[in-house]
């Protein structure tokens, strides 16, 4: 979570782009259906790391979309 007054200010991507390269992992990250503006936020951060090598789903049941991508060599 990036506070309030810290939005918009580039603190958050850069957070989680240092995240990505710190951590070899297999990602999923998700966002509420109802929170445009956190899937906003993480589709341009993860389409800005890894281009289109990333898959999206929505859940119906739980109302989330969910992004999913590796960082493994």
């Amino acid at each position: 979570m990036v506070l309030q007054k810290y939005r918009r200010s580039g603190i958050g991507r850069k957070a989680a782009i240092e995240a990505f390269k710190m951590y070899e992992a297999n990602w999923k990250i998700s966002q509420m259906e109802s929170n445009l503006l956190a899937r906003t936020f993480w589709k341009n951060v993860i389409e800005g790391y890894k281009g289109t090598n990333y898959t999206e789903h929505y859940v119906q049941d739980q109302k989330k979309y969910i992004q999913e991508f590796s960082t493994r060599n």
